[in-house]
């Protein structure tokens, strides 16, 4: 019987780069077009030591390269790519091209995914292709749930590759929080929330999301605090795994960090909701944080925020997600709209 692939053509993985005069660069040995990553002997998104003092779930997903990008500008009639990393198993919510493949952008508009076949076994190639040959700005996006080992751009020969523009806003915004802020189940990774509101505000961002393990530990607010970003988004609700606990940490966790950044605006963002989740105590660990928030504003900072997770969905909730859980790509686009309202008066 045909495979898919062989009835349909569009469903065809092209990983052929047959152009006579590519030449690839080290994405490691030009570091001007890597962000929202550290790299050392491997891509990480915080300090191997930094990690180890979280959790053990912090420290295995610290080298997950979510919320990383390749940045810069380029006059060649193409772009392709070659990424050296590890095929893990497939995960059963999440699509194999966001877990494991990258997406590139024109000028701030998608243009191309690069698909992983399901058969790759260290690492795959592909090539986005443009009409003509001139300048343009490209983003590409790294794979939101796997470890990369190595990414290799090729260009024309005899195409410029400069240093991008510095994003518009010059604010860094950093989010901490679950699988959800990891960008579970986005379909590609330019479509989790953190990567949409920072392609369409222009910042510069930090994905710290960590699928089951963001529990509110100070030894993460005193590394974000280090970090000292310019807006802080504090998303860990949904790895709380009690109301209880939710309210042990959550508080604290502010509280330190407001005592090593007394301005930095903090964003206090509750878990979106479903009919579904709603009887698993989830108005009890929205009204914590609010009430948490509300105390903050009490005692007079004027630079905390909160959202409420109800207010992503509303009466669409039935269609955003993938298990009544982790966001499909419409969920976090309704994410994206709402956190916008908040984070776009901060820059």
């Amino acid at each position: 019987m045909k495979k898919l692939h062989e009835i349909d053509k569009n469903f065809v993985v092209d990983t052929n780069i047959s152009e006579p005069d590519i030449v690839f660069y080290n994405v490691k040995e030009n570091d001007f077009c890597l962000f929202g990553l550290l790299y050392d002997e491997k891509f990480r998104r915080m300090p191997e030591d930094a990690a180890k003092s979280v959790n053990e779930g912090t420290l295995i997903q610290h080298t997950n390269t979510a919320g990383g990008r390749i940045r810069f500008v380029t006059d060649s009639p193409y772009v392709a790519i070659s990424v050296k990393l590890p095929m893990q198993q497939a995960s059963p919510h999440m699509p194999l091209t966001g877990k494991a493949g990258f997406d590139l952008y024109e000028n701030k508009r998608f243009r191309k995914m690069f698909v992983p076949p399901v058969d790759a076994k260290d690492g795959y190639d592909g090539i986005c292709k443009f009409e003509t040959a001139k300048k343009r700005l490209i983003t590409i996006n790294f794979p939101l749930y796997i470890d990369v080992d190595d990414v290799y751009i090729g260009l024309c020969e005899k195409a410029s590759f400069e240093k991008a523009p510095e994003y518009e806003c010059k604010k860094k915004v950093l989010f901490y929080g679950s699988s959800i802020t990891q960008g579970a189940c986005a379909s590609r990774p330019g479509l989790a929330y953190t990567n949409l509101l920072s392609n369409r505000l222009d910042f510069d961002h930090i994905n710290l999301g960590f699928s089951g393990s963001a529990f509110g530990e100070l030894a993460m607010a005193d590394y974000i605090a280090s970090v000292n970003p310019d807006i802080f988004v504090m998303d860990y609700d949904n790895n709380a795994p009690t109301p209880e606990f939710l309210k042990e940490t959550h508080e604290k966790f502010y509280k330190h960090y407001r005592a090593i950044c007394p301005n930095t605006p903090i964003i206090m963002v509750t878990a979106p909701t479903t009919n579904f989740r709603c009887g698993i105590n989830w108005y009890e660990r929205r009204d914590i944080i609010k009430e948490i928030y509300d105390r903050a504003i009490a005692s007079g900072d004027r630079n905390v925020y909160y959202v409420d997770g109800e207010e992503f969905w509303g009466d669409r909730w039935d269609s955003c997600s993938v298990d009544c859980l982790h966001p499909n790509d419409l969920g976090f686009m309704l994410m994206a709209d709402r956190m916008e309202k908040t984070i776009k008066p901060l820059l």
